[in-house]
């Protein structure tokens, strides 16, 4: 496995063109060594059971608001903890 991480933020997985285009783009990074982690803002969405990626390098972060400064507090706990290369 790769020692490449990389952490992308989503709004959340609703069913749309772009949201399967970015589960695609995730399962290539994947499939090509990556560490792949996804951080859901609200919530994981429609289209959660097409991302095959372990329970663990998925993050909910349930935010109220695009103004809560507690989801931002999170988010910036779990960059931290994560050490991407690349978000």
């Amino acid at each position: 496995m790769s020692d490449k991480t990389i952490l992308f933020f989503i709004n959340a997985l609703a069913v749309g063109g772009a949201e399967r285009v970015f589960i695609t783009q995730a399962h290539a990074l994947q499939e090509a060594g990556w560490n792949v982690h996804i951080v859901f803002l609200f919530k994981e969405g429609e289209l959660r059971g097409s991302l095959k990626l372990p329970s663990e390098r998925v993050h909910v972060l349930n935010a109220r608001s695009i103004f809560d400064v507690k989801a931002y507090v999170r988010a910036r706990t779990l960059i931290r903890t994560i050490n991407p290369d690349i978000v």
